[in-house]
């Protein structure tokens, strides 16, 4: 049996994970969001994404599609079923 400490210790990791859960779904729709305009601006063309536009924001273009691509990846992740438990366990 469970002493009331560590009930109370228990409960606070339970609702930590719970509001990290609930971090992960908002910043997933902010990426979402993000990879939609990606899209819809054309930024796989190198013609409409040119280097310059990176000046100044230490980063590049190779690193914008590949962070662009992960973001798919962990998409298909949370489309493929894990999303529902996701949601489910933080809301």
């Amino acid at each position: 049996m469970a002493t009331a400490n560590q009930i109370d210790q228990q409960r606070r990791v339970i609702l930590a994970a719970k509001a990290s859960a609930e971090a992960l779904l908002s910043v997933l729709a902010t990426l979402d969001a993000d990879e939609a305009t990606y899209n819809r601006l054309g930024l796989a063309d190198n013609q409409i994404l040119v280097e310059e536009s990176f000046e100044g924001t230490g980063t590049d273009r190779d690193a914008y599609r590949d962070a662009i691509v992960a973001i798919g990846n962990i998409k298909a992740v949370i489309n493929a079923g894990s999303g529902t438990n996701l949601e489910k366990f933080a809301r």
